[in-house]
């Protein structure tokens, strides 16, 4: 609530105070961290941080591979990226966005790229 409102530091501080408590998921506390601190606050590089504490509670946490394929991604960050959103795609492998992201950030090599199978595949499925 306290993003909704605009009070982005206060929030940071409420999801400190519960990861200090031993809030269950705490990975998903981290991923909200880096959230905030991407998207309304513009501080990547702590974004970043966050993601990195998440994924090291959590290796196989999707959402926050798919969000540290964004961040980089926003910073041209194109093999990380890739990379960041392959490993989502190796957990979630139905996931469209993580597969659409990829696509932007991948290179085709020409019609018979295993990416473009995949793409097909992923819109039949829709």
């Amino acid at each position: 609530m306290r993003r909704r409102i605009g009070r982005h530091e206060a929030a940071l501080d409420a999801y400190d105070r519960a990861l200090k408590l031993g809030v269950r998921g705490p990975e998903e506390a981290r991923l909200n961290r880096a959230v905030i601190l991407s998207e309304d606050l513009h501080r990547p590089d702590e974004a970043e941080a966050e993601l990195d504490k998440a994924l090291k509670l959590n290796p196989r946490f999707a959402p926050a591979w798919l969000n540290l394929g964004n961040l980089h991604e926003d910073r041209g960050r194109r093999d990380p990226a890739r990379a960041a959103y392959e490993q989502a795609l190796a957990l979630e492998p139905g996931n469209v966005l993580a597969l659409a992201r990829l696509a932007g950030v991948a290179r085709a090599s020409g019609p018979d790229d295993p990416l473009i199978g995949r793409l097909r595949a992923a819109l039949k499925a829709i």
